[in-house]
């Protein structure tokens, strides 16, 4: 019994649903009545706005998009904006026009009947000829046969640029009005490519240049190795698992994590320890990928063959009817023969590597929350921004963010393809692409015994579809490391995120 007054005062200690039965007696009876309480966290708002400890610069004119995230919670929050001590708005998020020059102090304040949060943050606002020149490649070494070409391709370009040059071993060998350049070579060594973007910023030529490195090596089929009797068809080892935030990591019960994944060595015998538990099992012990742009690497103990043609290898995932979520398949050839995936990456080109909103070179950078239970936050290099939901409806582990990442952010990149989500009859469905994608539910290229069994659903690759990385093929030989990256960045509704999962990788043919 908690009181016999008509007035109930009480101090609930714990966090849950309580229900609290009142009984009125008279002369004539009882009458009994239950009040149900929801009993919820009480601390003061949680703010997160993605690079705002480093604060933003723009140039004037521009519009800077900020999108904080306040940690979820049932009480209702208020918010202000202000710039330089003047309120400029009360919604969540707030649009920044860079009018002035110089520097501003922008405040966002949340308050709450339990306690009230802010951050405070600078942002400069200066010429566009001020703003720094980024770009960048995607390694700083490369390796690649003998005869064979190597394109180098630059990526986020933040200025205009008039023109590329491109020296090799210090000669000026080419000139080109886009970022790109073939190089190739009849001999074997190493040599130096010095790429100059060549800017004209207010009458002024501008030159920016960076260094490169370029091994040269022996033909392909040099480092080649042939299958022996003792081959397996499977993957026999993972050399790199680096997933997006997503639901499934660092979670402990359908993601199988052990929760002790504190280094890079952890996540990829987490990975191996999952593939394996598939190969000799009927249950669907999946890795997932998290969101865009996570990816696992995979290699075999011989060299896969191109049919140059047929199908060539499988990647089994856990698509079914209306539910695809599409990841990107590369290939690696060990042109170097060290036996590790560190020369180059070409993608096996799909239905939709040419469509108008695929984006190649997409990248997005995610950023750690800087508290449990908290979506985490995201910006791409086309300036958009967005967070991975926290869902905790059915993962209710403390971050999404994987725990053995260094750092307080990290950066993804590949290929993005549009994404095919939709709500029909109160449901999310995720709709397939035509071909080419892995865990993709597709009308052509899927093997599977039955649509909507999960467990069973696989995707046929051609090593023939290799493409370098501005869309024109490359012929392969063989392959000897296989890559697969999610390729959609979407949330869906309590579902969470839109995230590759693998079950499996291994060749189609024996040889």
């Amino acid at each position: 019994m908690l009181s016999t007054e008509p007035i109930l005062r009480h101090k609930f200690t714990e966090i849950g649903s309580f229900y609290v039965t009142l009984y009125v007696t008279n002369s004539v009876g009882t009458s009994v009545a239950d009040i149900f309480v929801k009993v919820i966290e009480s601390g003061a708002p949680v703010i997160e706005l993605a690079g705002a400890a480093e604060g933003f610069r723009v140039a004037q004119g521009s519009t800077l998009h900020l999108s904080p995230a306040v940690r979820q919670s049932p009480i209702e929050y208020r918010y202000a904006w202000s710039v330089d001590g003047n309120k400029v708005a009360e919604t969540l998020t707030y649009d920044f026009v860079g009018t002035d020059f110089g520097r501003h102090t922008l405040r966002f304040d949340v308050f709450s009947d339990y306690g009230d949060a802010f951050i405070e943050f600078e942002v400069e606002v200066c010429l566009a000829s001020e703003m720094p020149f980024d770009w960048g490649f995607e390694q700083t070494r490369f390796s690649v046969p003998l005869n064979r070409e190597l394109l180098l391709m630059a990526h986020d370009i933040s200025h205009d640029v008039k023109q590329y040059e491109w020296r090799v071993n210090g000669t000026l060998l080419a000139t080109t009005a886009e970022p790109k350049y073939r190089f190739s070579s009849s001999e074997t060594g190493t040599y130096t490519v010095e790429p100059t973007a060549i800017c004209v910023i207010e009458g002024r030529r501008v030159e920016y240049q960076t260094c490169l490195t370029v091994e040269v090596c022996k033909a392909e089929g040099t480092y080649r190795r042939p299958s022996t009797s003792s081959s397996s068809r499977h993957w026999n080892k993972v050399y790199k698992y680096m997933p997006a935030p997503g639901q499934f990591i660092n979670d402990t019960a359908t993601g199988g994590f052990t929760g002790s994944e504190s280094s890079e060595a952890a996540a990829i015998s987490y990975a191996e320890r999952r593939l394996h538990r598939q190969l000799n099992s009927t249950t669907n012990s999946f890795v997932s990928l998290g969101s865009f742009g996570g990816y696992i690497v995979v290699g075999f103990d011989h060299s896969i063959s191109s049919s140059d043609g047929d199908y060539d290898f499988v990647v089994r995932g856990n698509a079914f009817e209306r539910s695809s979520e599409p990841g990107i398949v590369y290939v690696m050839q060990d042109e170097n023969g060290d036996g590790l995936p560190n020369d180059t990456w070409y993608e096996l080109a799909g239905s939709d590597r040419l469509a108008a909103d695929t984006e190649v070179g997409y990248a997005v950078t995610y950023f750690r929350p800087v508290a449990d239970g908290m979506s985490v936050q995201w910006r791409d290099n086309r300036g958009r921004s967005g967070e991975v939901k926290y869902v905790p409806t059915y993962h209710k582990q403390p971050s999404y963010f994987p725990a053995w990442v260094e750092g307080d952010s990290y950066t993804l990149r590949g290929t993005h393809l549009k994404e095919r989500v939709a709500i029909d009859n109160f449901q999310v469905v995720m709709s397939p692409f035509d071909w080419g994608y892995a865990d993709n539910f597709s009308p052509i290229d899927m093997i599977s015994n039955g649509a909507g069994d999960a467990a069973i659903t696989a995707n046929r690759f051609r090593i023939s579809d290799a493409v370098y990385a501005d869309g024109t093929p490359v012929k392969l030989q063989y392959i000897d490391f296989v890559k697969v990256q999610t390729a959609c960045l979407a949330n869906c509704g309590e579902l969470g995120e839109q995230s590759t999962e693998i079950v499996g990788i291994y060749q189609l043919r024996t040889e």
